[in-house]
């Protein structure tokens, strides 16, 4: 069998969730941010196999065992990596090609011709003169050619067949770029294509794969849609899909934070003003797929929809799915203002950071618009506002949050908190409402000595914001760790951190070959009694220099036993000798 491609494990990965495929294994329970169970590859009476969905990477606390869903399947099916893909991508519908055969290309021609339709649109537009009116309203948007390369965007003339004419001349046929969503056939027999006389927002895969396109008209035409997307093909699966994801990953890990906005134009003003952790749904309904996308990045999300009818709309339904997996969504309103673009032109990054931050989170949100306007005077208009908003508290999971929310309604309806408990609980069940999650303590690794434990703290922080190499952890080398597996992990980081990749823990097993490593990665990536995230800079800061300092203890003790040894001092080698291992002792 040949290679399976990079982009095709890529798309293996994104849609075998960890939890959903081991939990056909296993029965894992809910555990703070983790699922948990009896570890299947050893012996235990208590659980310490631990799953977590949004780093999509299990370990067992117990025998070191830890990997993603690919080393999962691996492992408990006894088969080797390639046919562990297989395994996985027949059963979530990912076509695999074998690279060098014949019949490898129906698939990598769809890629192709998608991504050759990307160059042509893109360079269409650069070509097009300042003068013409798609430059005129890129002007008028505000949009430098810095943005527009970093888009990609594209322009498609208003001609019947341009882009089919060009495909065919670089060898696609007709039959891929039908089937890649590009062109279709006319009444007259001949093919035509797709987007014409629009604006194009291509739309990529996590990775940076073009997939399809999104198409946007410079002049509303009776009859034509505003917006015209790519449709379904084998690779451009839209409710999977997130526009400016590929761009926006990386910020929404460093920042544990995903701003979700409505449209194409929306986050390019967002990048323009250089906050780059954000995507659009692009007019569609927010779907559980994209909400799992968001998660395997981060767990918080603003969403920032039109503060119009749609727009709330559009924001009430779309906080219940990233709340359903377990995402903490907050709704920020821009008052007074069209859109983001003209905020940011206006106010700037800073002040729009310092409002999103003061977004109120999705049940007050809730809880704000339905009262906006209703005389709780008015029995009827209150006990009708009250019923729709206890509906919205049915997804909180957390008993705090719960009666906090009941308080504060029962306090602006002035309504007796009872009242508003019961209604709550004949919305939702009574036995759910009196259920109280418990928290059972999470497996940790057997003790450690204080260095090795610096070491570890390091590195979870580094995982998490690789940006701290040049922080918080500057200077800190290779030869700073004791631990070999610490010192693979921490090469792999810097190394993908200066390739510009991400390096959070299942970006990481992608490049570790040794099962140590890869247990070393697991291990520390969800060790939660490790380190806190609102003191992880200053804990990596401190881990550093701890680092930092043991090692010039080590070379002194090692510089003193070479000496001792080469003068044929035999006394002065063993004393020196005793002291380097009592260093390395205290360190392992």
């Amino acid at each position: 069998m040949g290679q399976i491609p990079d982009h095709v494990i890529e798309e293996v990965r994104r849609r075998a969730d960890i939890v959903e495929v081991i939990s056909g294994y296993l029965p894992l329970k809910k555990s703070g941010a983790n699922f948990r169970a009896l570890c299947p590859f050893h012996q235990e009476k208590s659980p310490s196999f631990n799953v977590n969905p949004q780093r999509q990477i299990f370990h067992c606390f117990g025998c070191g065992e830890g990997g993603n869903v690919i080393s999962f399947v691996m492992k408990r099916e006894g088969i080797a990596f390639p046919e562990a893909v297989r395994f996985l991508a027949k059963r979530y519908g990912v076509a695999v090609p074998e690279t060098g055969k014949k019949s490898d290309s129906a698939l990598e021609e769809v890629y192709a011709v998608v991504e050759e339709a990307v160059e042509f649109y893109h360079q269409t537009l650069l070509n097009e003169n300042a003068g013409s009116q798609v430059r005129r309203y890129l002007a008028k948007r505000g949009l430098p050619d810095e943005m527009i390369a970093k888009l990609k965007l594209g322009w498609a003339k208003e001609e019947w067949d341009r882009l089919a004419l060009h495909l065919g001349r670089k060898g696609f046929s007709q039959a891929v770029m039908e089937k890649a969503g590009l062109c279709k056939p006319s009444s007259r027999g001949n093919y035509i294509d797709r987007f014409r006389a629009r604006l194009l927002f291509p739309i990529f895969s996590p990775g940076g794969k073009a997939l399809g396109f999104g198409g946007r008209v410079l002049e509303d035409k009776p009859g034509e849609p505003k917006y015209l997307n790519s449709p379904e093909t084998p690779i451009y699966v839209k409710n999977r899909l997130l526009y400016g994801f590929h761009l926006g990953q990386q910020a929404a890990r460093r920042e544990n934070s995903m701003i979700v906005v409505e449209g194409y134009m929306d986050l390019a003003a967002l990048h323009r003003a250089g906050v780059e952790n954000c995507v659009a749904v692009s007019g569609t309904a927010f779907t559980p797929g994209q909400a799992e996308l968001i998660k395997r990045v981060c767990d918080r999300v603003t969403l920032l929809f039109d503060s119009d009818t749609a727009g709330v709309t559009a924001a009430k339904r779309s906080g219940p799915v990233l709340l359903d997996q377990g995402i903490k969504v907050r709704v920020l309103t821009l008052e007074g203002f069209k859109d983001p673009d003209e905020y940011l032109q206006k106010n700037g990054k800073e002040e729009f950071q310092a409002l999103a931050a003061k977004a109120p989170p999705f049940h007050q949100f809730i809880m704000d618009n339905i009262l906006k306007g209703v005389d709780v005077n008015d029995i009827d208009a209150k006990v009708a506002a009250i019923d729709e908003i206890v509906i919205s508290f049915k997804g909180i999971k957390e008993e705090i949050e719960r009666s906090h929310y009941i308080q504060s309604l029962a306090d602006r309806t002035k309504t007796d908190p009872k009242l508003v408990r019961q209604k709550l609980a004949k919305a939702m069940g009574k036995a759910e409402m009196e259920r109280v999650p418990v928290k059972p303590a999470a497996g940790k690794p057997s003790k450690l000595s204080p260095i090795l434990n610096a070491e570890r703290v390091l590195l979870r922080a580094l995982m998490s914001h690789p940006e701290f190499l040049e922080t918080a952890a500057y200077g800190v080398g290779e030869d700073e760790f004791s631990d070999a597996a610490h010192r693979a992990i921490f090469t792999l980081i810097k190394d993908l951190f200066l390739k510009g990749e991400p390096a959070a823990a299942a970006d990481l097993l992608n490049s570790v070959q040794d099962e140590e490593v890869r247990r070393a990665v697991t291990s520390i990536m969800l060790d939660r009694g490790l380190v806190d995230e609102e003191v992880m800079e200053a804990a990596a800061r401190d881990c550093a220099k701890r680092l930092r300092a043991d090692k010039p203890k080590r070379k002194e003790a090692m510089a003193d036993f070479t000496g001792a040894a080469l003068r044929g001092d035999k006394e002065g080698a063993e004393k020196a000798q005793k002291k380097y291992f009592e260093i390395r002792k205290k360190e392992i």
